[in-house]
């Protein structure tokens, strides 16, 4: 249970850290940054956001939607660099994933919005 628990904790710290990267380090515009935290991270209602930003509901989602593509590709980066620190560590990988080099975080994961 304590393993579980541990595993649990680092996802959402890898989450946290990826969504931070996302939100402070990468090319998307200050104002879909802006529409993401209130819609997504303040739980405001899409209405709402739509209504603050004069935007439609549907840029609204999307909006949300490639954020969230952004976190997840960052997310595996994150554990592509573990993966490598492991094979750094014992000589080999313990999953199919290969080594990338590092936090090689590509085009996508930046230039989206």
């Amino acid at each position: 249970e304590a393993a579980a628990r541990l595993d649990v904790e680092w996802r959402l710290a890898r989450h946290r850290a990826a969504l931070d990267h996302v939100l402070t380090k990468t090319a998307l515009a200050k104002q879909s940054k802006e529409i993401y935290a209130d819609y997504a991270l303040r739980e405001l209602p899409i209405e709402e956001v739509a209504e603050k930003y004069g935007v439609s509901r549907n840029l609204v989602s999307q909006i949300k939607s490639r954020v969230d593509r952004m976190v997840a590709a960052v997310e595996a980066e994150y554990e592509d660099s573990r993966i490598a620190t492991d094979y750094k560590s014992n000589g080999r990988v313990t999953n199919d994933k290969t080594y990338r080099g590092g936090l090689g975080f590509g085009v996508d994961a930046h230039n989206i919005c």
